[in-house]
């Protein structure tokens, strides 16, 4: 009888999952504005994205259209964005389990979202192409895109962030006047010591 091979659940500090959800975003936005951005200042630890999912709704749209938006990795980022919402984790909150210590993300890095209108960017180098992109043409008002989204397993590729690295949501064509979206963002990630990460 064969023996079999049991594979050991990745060494990791914590696993974290949480949904950040804009404003709703309205006026001209022009192209390549920041909607959400994260940012990851641990020095010594990892951020690995497991899961990632956007969509949006348009609670306003008088102006037929395409909406596109990317999610880029940012290496490096810096200066963290700012304006909108501040969406620290906050102790004790947002883990797969009570046992895990908190998020890196309770005091270190910055995680932020539009409110009415897009973030101010900070210093950093996004990727030139996205990671992700989410795409609709629309002409009809209160329309509801499909969510749009990876589980990211171990048998696909994570994205891996060190120390002032970092991911930004942007809108890659301008977004009009008359036109206005509601956000929402989800995302499950481990943190892990370098020195025990496998992949």
């Amino acid at each position: 009888m064969a023996g079999r091979v049991i594979k050991q659940p990745r060494p990791a500090l914590g696993r974290y999952k949480a949904c950040f959800v804009s404003g709703e975003i309205s006026g001209a936005q022009a192209a390549n504005s920041p909607f959400f951005a994260l940012q990851w200042a641990d020095t010594v630890n990892l951020f690995v994205l497991r899961y990632f999912k956007m969509w949006f709704y348009e609670s306003t749209f008088s102006s037929a259209q395409g909406i596109d938006l990317g999610a880029f990795v940012c290496r490096p980022f810096t200066v963290a964005d700012s304006g909108g919402t501040a969406s620290q984790m906050q102790t004790g909150k947002n883990k797969s389990e009570t046992k895990m210590p908190d998020s890196r993300l309770v005091g270190l890095g910055d995680i932020r979202i539009a409110t009415t209108t897009a973030l101010t960017a900070g210093t950093r180098t996004p990727d030139p192409y996205p990671f992700k992109t989410l795409a609709v043409y629309d002409g009809a008002v209160g329309s509801y895109v499909m969510p749009d989204g990876d589980a990211l397993d171990e048998n696909k590729i994570p994205i891996v962030l060190g120390y002032q690295e970092g991911i930004e949501i942007q809108n890659i064509t301008a977004l009009a006047a008359s036109n206005v979206i509601r956000l929402y963002i989800d995302l499950a990630w481990e943190e892990v010591n370098p020195n025990t990460f496998e992949g």
